[in-house]
């Protein structure tokens, strides 16, 4: 599944989100997985519609693809590690 796909497989409600990380080169799973808190502060404060909820959440989602290989939509899910 290409980087690209998987951010445009996230809900609705991640669309700044998804807009600032493929604008800025940031769509693959490596980086996103590497991200530290005060870069995912320093990208909410460049793009305050952004949220630091969202950007947690898709670098969790990434850090799930990249170590342990839950598909995005299986990391999507509230019940993905039980499963």
């Amino acid at each position: 599944m290409a980087d690209e796909t998987f951010l445009n497989s996230l809900p609705t409600n991640f669309r700044h989100e998804k807009t600032f990380l493929i604008q800025n080169n940031l769509s693959d799973f490596e980086k996103l997985s590497r991200l530290s808190d005060l870069e995912i502060n320093a990208v909410q404060r460049s793009s305050p519609l952004c949220t630091l909820n969202n950007l947690k959440k898709i670098r969790a989602i990434a850090i799930f693809k990249k170590e342990i290989e839950i598909p995005p939509p299986r990391s999507l899910s509230p019940f993905a590690l039980w499963c």
